[in-house]
């Protein structure tokens, strides 16, 4: 799925690559963040279905196109803190691993600006249903 929200100069989008969900599965999901001035602390937050663990599981200083951030993982979805954003377009990319089937709901990701909150933009919230893997098993 594709959503996308724009407000005061900056777009976010949200694309989940999955065509299906099934339990044991990796999910990759991209934001795109295009912001048309310079910004300073910026904050991304992005968060996950509850039967949605993430790939990676330590926060830690990273570079994404060329700017620095700090993604915090928590247990309902990530958090990235930019200290500058210079006018551009910019791909964060994270993995889910699926591990229980069940219909969830998806909330918004969120990007805003932190000292002028005014300059933000916001995701839709979706409904995602996993299927239960079937298990091949033997009885001898």
């Amino acid at each position: 799925s594709a959503l996308q929200a724009q407000r005061e100069g900056i777009t976010l989008r949200r694309d989940v690559a999955k065509a299906g969900w099934n339990e044991g599965d990796r999910v990759h999901v991209r934001y795109t963040l295009t912001i048309d001035h310079d910004m300073e602390y910026v904050v991304l937050q992005a968060s996950r279905i509850a039967a949605a663990q993430p790939a990676v599981q330590h926060s830690g200083y990273s570079v994404v196109n060329g700017v620095g951030c700090y993604r915090a993982v928590h247990d309902t979805g990530n958090a990235y803190f930019f200290d500058a954003l210079p006018r551009g377009t910019y791909v964060i990319e994270e993995d889910w691993l699926l591990d229980r089937p069940g219909d969830y709901q998806l909330g918004t990701a969120r990007l805003q600006c932190v000292y002028a909150p005014a300059f933000q933009a916001h995701t839709q919230g979706e409904t995602i249903h996993v299927t239960e893997r079937k298990h091949n098993t033997t009885h001898q």
